[in-house]
């Protein structure tokens, strides 16, 4: 992701009828310095012509020493374990930090984008005793920000030279989190406090090493089935971050730890401009906007955007889906005033989902074509007969259309629907790093070049 010129998401105050649902410790520094720009998602640099495939490299060819007869996964390598929820990588310097393994063994590599080989590695065992679990962006002087253990085994957020994987420097951790994030030069931890058994996220400055803010909830964190699959994760959008741990779920303003809904339990942020989903007291879902109307969302599902460039100045509908059940034998795509909670218009198409805010549009996706279509009224500017989106290069959409035996990759002007190249692509899912356009199979990472 990158910075734009956008305004950043208002913060929310609680109202004086509304309980506060966790006690924050503010430290020493203050945070109002932090982003003050919602992020850009899905951007990458500009791509004028067909990518060309630099190299290839076999997946277990990336982890030095693998011998497991099932190669590794290519996974999430800011998630505990890398093998889910899915893909998510980090560019640095020319330098792609990704993670591999299995659901028990975990490894972090650092790759050169140019060529394909592999610069750095750590596993399980570590480096000098020191490990490094997951690795989650780049610091402002540009080293790799990951959280992992010392030597000793004390709990660190680690600053790694992009190029070689050593390590810089090093920040204690004051509890053992499950997941870091980065926006800025604050750094987002959080996991479970073991004073309390509840949950806890602490705001640290990687330029001082200061803890920013510490917010401790009130309660102990739910208890879950132990023989559940643990998973840890934070997205970071801009001012707003995502928090998903052992027990909860946390929809926070980076810039103070605090919820951006105070009025939702198990609230997630979707988009960068604050929109939260989580539970009402009711027990029902709704959804809200930078303190907005709540808006019932019990029979939708709140679509988010995988490209978010650049919105137009007024708040950006909230987009919903509904799927066909036994008593309703269609999909429908909603578009809500999220000031008024008043519904803007509705489209049914097998499979509609919001997938993208570009200026005053949104990308649509349905099971047989993307369309773009203007915000407030849903009236469709072009259609094209493609199935994903892979990335927007500022004036082009990387659209993928599926065909047997091959894929189609080509490129969507966003103004008027023209295509300025199609080609072929390789096997396998392809997915951007930075500005790095990638394709993977089960078994192997291609890298393209421009």
């Amino acid at each position: 992701c990158t910075s734009s010129d956008q305004a950043s998401p208002a913060v929310t105050a609680p109202s004086a009828s509304s309980p506060p649902a966790e006690s924050s410790s503010p430290t020493a520094s203050a945070t109002t310095d932090a982003p003050t720009a919602a992020a850009e998602v899905g951007v990458i640099a500009a791509v004028p012509r067909v990518p060309h495939p630099l190299w290839t490299v076999a997946l277990r060819d990336l982890v030095p020493g693998w011998s497991d007869e099932a190669g590794p996964t290519l996974g999430d390598v800011a998630a505990a374990p890398h093998s889910l929820p899915g893909f998510r990588g980090v560019d640095v310097g020319g330098v792609l930090i990704l993670g591999l393994g299995s659901i028990v063994e975990d490894h972090v590599v650092g790759v050169d984008a140019t060529t394909g080989a592999v610069r750095w590695h750590v596993g399980p065992e570590g480096v000098d005793g020191r490990r490094t679990s997951t690795c989650v962006g780049e610091s402002p002087d540009h080293l790799v920000v990951c959280r992992g253990t010392s030597a000793a085994g004390a709990p660190q957020i680690q600053l790694l030279d992009a190029a070689t994987g050593r390590l810089a420097r090093a920040i204690p951790l004051a509890f053992p989190a499950d997941s870091i994030g980065v926006s800025g030069h604050l750094v987002i931890a959080h996991g479970i406090d073991p004073a309390t058994g509840a949950a806890r996220r602490d705001g640290i400055d990687l330029s001082t090493g200061e803890t920013a803010w510490s917010v401790v909830a009130s309660e102990a964190a739910p208890q879950v089935d132990v023989t559940d699959i643990f998973v840890a994760f934070t997205e970071v959008y801009g001012a707003t971050a995502n928090l998903v741990g052992l027990g909860y779920t946390s929809a926070i303003d980076v810039r103070t730890g605090a919820d951006l809904d105070p009025r939702l339990s198990s609230t997630s942020s979707m988009r960068p401009d604050g929109l939260v989903s989580g539970v009402g007291p009711d027990g029902s879902w709704w959804a809200a906007l930078s303190g907005g109307p709540l808006i019932d969302n019990t029979e939708r599902s709140l679509d988010g955007s995988t490209i978010w460039y650049h919105p137009a100045s007024r708040s950006t509908p909230i987009f919903a889906s509904s799927r066909s059940t036994a008593g309703q034998k269609k999909d429908t795509l909603v578009a809500i005033d999220a000031l008024d909670g008043a519904l803007l218009w509705s489209v049914d198409l097998p499979g509609a989902t919001a997938v993208g805010v570009i200026g005053d549009a949104v990308v649509v996706r349905d099971k047989e074509h993307i369309s773009l279509r203007d915000q407030r009224t849903g009236a469709v500017r072009w259609v094209d007969p493609g199935r994903d989106v892979v990335g927007f290069d500022g004036t082009h959409l990387l659209v993928i259309t599926s065909y047997v035996p091959t894929s189609v990759l080509t490129s969507v002007d966003v103004t008027d629907g023209s295509v300025l190249w199609s080609s072929p692509t390789t096997g396998g899912s392809l997915m951007t790093v930075g500005d790095q356009l990638l394709a993977t199979d089960d078994v192997s990472l291609t890298g393209f070049g421009r």
